[in-house]
């Protein structure tokens, strides 16, 4: 057991994690690449350890000791390496600094910022330079003279505005020191002040998914005997058995079938994109808009109902349907479509069905979920909760499980202090911590159960959390730093920590890893990650080079700071009010006194709880049928699923894995369904090897070239 977690495995998985967190963002926003990581399924990660599999551990009796890894040993590595996967793009770095920076030059375009001087409501401690500028700040004013204000405002646009559009043009590049010839540098200066607030949260943060993983895993893994699709399919190109000098599935011929039919696949279509006018091509995507003309009130009113008619299949996808219930399976196959009839039914009967109406029943069918999922092991988790506070329980329970409930109650505590450093009042930091449990458990649970390789909620905490309280029950300096907090780790799931780690946590349950030890030094591998990942992301930016990234950049600062806005015009509309719930921000009247007013101020927004309501009765009643009735053929994870993005990219793909594995139950009998295994299993692998290669070629081509590759993407982007 000991052996598994052993230095030179924590090494392997460290040096793998910071290698991750260096090279993934300037992959995707400067070579422009395939994602390096992109999904829950790392391309990376696991081209690595595949390539370890076939052509280094078979040699392991004649290579140096400490170049000799077991199977415990690599799994380690490989749940450090998938933890750290969390950190550099989408789940993180791609949000953080951007939100810290690029709405200072926003601002300037957006009129209705600057007339309810939008950006005032953010506390200076939080950004660089606090968005300083002249005339804005009369008791910072009153501090300097007129030549220190210009300074500082010039000072302030240079790190703020460098960061969105480069502080250096051209073939040159600037690092964190001064280079002869080269009169910029990256300003880590400027962000110093800023990291000790916002380092210390993330940490926490850190600490309390991954302790939360370890709680339910035992649960989950023992006693509800979830698949863990992603994590078998991992294990099965990891583990090799004793006296074999590879895994037990490369020696498989249906293996090696399975993984080269994608692979070609793949490799064609992407010469083809290289050269559209000498290659053919094999389409995996079909657009049959003419469909329109015939049915136009379905498709103008149901919503999304234009991926019903452009559709594609990942094969990869079709091949973990597979390994899944096919009732799972399905119900993730018809989420484009049941959304898209079900708005078009409203819309017949006169109701309007949008985004506004969507959102809020997603977060009520992840509030049923959580519920349930808390229902389903009520005993388990109130002993858990129990020994969290020292007290005597029931039911024994282990030792790592002991240890983990006590962390996970330690990180909870922490991170709402770090909340309420950050300017948020008690009652918001319980509430927004309350929520991250909520997403982030039920992201974990559909990783685990589904075996999607992208899972995205759609709904964001602070939109829901806004919707729900109301403009005078937060208050824009409430609101602004809730956002603040939130959208980095939140905004965009699909590389998400929670999911990682549960995955994690089933690769070690093969070699027997001590969780409560994994999971602290998983904690331990992503501090110096995270500090990794952010230099790479300033280092990037700063040289001008994130040029297309128009969401992280552009979108989601507008849609936080448009937020805030709202906010203040609502509020601007009754002044004593207005002035009342400034003075309760600002701390001028008693905490007591502040929660009372604020409670009693909420108003939720109108067309929400009706919504909400919907989506949590949809999940349970559809539990209780499938509880109830055996014939029952629809899962509740289609309330968690229909009409996301992950939907739109995979409904079809579900859809036909579903039929092939119902088809070979049907007709081949469990015996053929288990001989199969294999070739899907190869399916997976070999089309993660084509986009390997992929990654590697555009790498070594735009390095030696200067000139970008042309984009083209397997997976999602």
């Amino acid at each position: 057991m000991r052996k598994s977690l052993s230095f030179k495995a924590v090494v392997l998985g460290a040096l793998g994690a910071l290698v991750i967190d260096l090279v993934a963002y300037p992959n995707d926003y400067l070579v422009q690449s395939t994602y390096f990581v992109g999904n829950h399924l790392p391309v990376s990660v696991l081209t690595f350890f595949f390539l370890m599999s076939l052509c280094v551990r078979p040699f392991n009796p004649w290579l140096p000791r400490f170049l000799r890894f077991s199977n415990g040993e690599v799994i380690v590595a490989a749940v450090l390496m998938f933890a750290a996967c969390s950190l550099p793009t989408s789940s993180l770095m791609r949000i953080f600094p951007a939100l810290e920076t690029t709405p200072y030059a926003i601002e300037r375009t957006r009129q209705n910022w600057q007339s309810h001087k939008t950006l005032s409501y953010t506390p200076d401690r939080l950004v660089p330079e606090g968005w300083y500028r002249e005339g804005e700040s009369p008791t910072l004013d009153a501090t300097m003279t007129p030549e220190q204000r210009r300074a500082k405002e010039r000072e302030a646009d240079r790190v703020n505005t460098g960061f969105y559009s480069g502080l250096i043009s051209g073939n040159k590049f600037i690092f964190f020191w001064r280079r002869p010839g080269v009169s910029e540098q990256v300003p880590l200066e400027a962000w110093a002040p800023v990291l000790k607030y916002w380092f210390p949260l993330f940490g926490f943060f850190f600490l309390f998914i991954i302790m939360l993983m370890v709680v339910v895993h035992k649960q989950w893994s023992e006693n509800e005997l979830l698949p863990y699709p992603i994590a078998e399919f991992t294990a099965a190109i990891l583990r090799t058995e004793e006296n074999r000098r590879f895994p037990a599935v490369f020696y498989q011929r249906k293996f090696w079938l399975g993984f080269g039919i994608p692979f070609f696949i793949q490799m064609v279509r992407w010469v083809h994109a290289w050269y559209p006018d000498t290659m053919i091509n094999i389409p995996l995507e079909w657009r049959l808009w003419p469909i329109r003309n015939t049915y136009p009130n379905f498709f103008s009113h149901a919503y999304w109902s234009w991926n019903i008619v452009n559709g594609n299949v990942k094969l990869s996808v079709i091949a973990f349907a597979f390994f899944i219930p096919t009732e799972v399976s399905f119900s993730m196959g018809i989420g484009v479509f049941s959304v898209a009839f079900f708005s078009y039914l409203l819309w017949m009967f006169g109701y309007s069905y949008s985004t506004y109406h969507h959102t809020s029943t997603l977060f009520g069918a992840y509030v049923g979920m959580f519920l349930l999922i808390l229902y389903l092991g009520r005993r388990y988790y109130w002993n858990v909760l129990k020994t969290a506070f020292f007290l005597r329980t029931r039911d024994p329970l282990e030792k790592h499980i002991r240890l983990a409930a006590r962390t996970l109650l330690a990180a909870t505590v922490g991170l709402v202090a770090c909340c309420m450093a950050a300017g948020l009042p008690f009652f918001y930091a319980v509430v927004l911590v309350t929520v991250f449990a909520i997403l982030f458990v039920v992201l974990a649970r559909m990783a685990a159960e589904t075996g999607s390789i992208c899972v995205q909620s759609w709904w964001k905490p602070v939109d829901l959390i806004f919707k729900l309280f109301g403009a005078a029950a937060m208050g824009p300096y409430t609101l602004s730093v809730i956002s603040l907090i939130s959208t980095p780790l939140c905004v965009d799931a699909r590389e998400c920590l929670s999911c990682f780690m549960i995955n994690g946590m089933k690769l070690s349950d093969t070699e027997k890893v001590p969780k409560f030890r994994l999971g602290m030094v998983t904690a331990a591998v992503l501090i110096p990650g995270m500090l990794v990942a952010f230099l790479s992301v300033l280092w990037v930016n700063y040289n001008g080079r994130h040029a297309w990234d128009g969401w992280s950049h552009g979108a989601v600062p507008r849609q936080v700071f448009d937020r805030v806005t709202s906010c203040v015009s609502t509020l601007e509309r009754e002044p004593e009010l207005f002035n009342r719930v400034l003075e309760v921000e600002q701390g001028k009247v008693g905490p007591l006194r502040g929660l009372a007013f604020r409670l009693s101020q909420i108003k939720t927004a109108p067309g929400v709880l009706p919504w909400v309501i919907s989506g949590f009765l949809a999940v349970l009643i559809c539990s209780w049928l499938r509880l109830r009735y055996p014939w029952w053929f629809i899962h509740p994870v289609l309330f968690l699923y229909w009409g996301t993005p992950p939907a739109i990219w995979f409904s079809w793909s579900f859809l036909f894995g579903s039929a092939i594995k119902a088809a070979v139950v049907r007709y081949g009998g469990g015996r053929t369904y288990q001989e199969l295994k294999p070739f899907f299993i190869g399916a997976i692998m070999g089309e993660l090897a084509a986009v390997g290669v992929m990654m590697v070629f555009n790498v070594a081509y735009f390095f030696s070239t200067g000139v970008e590759p042309v984009r083209f993407f397997v997976f999602p982007r």
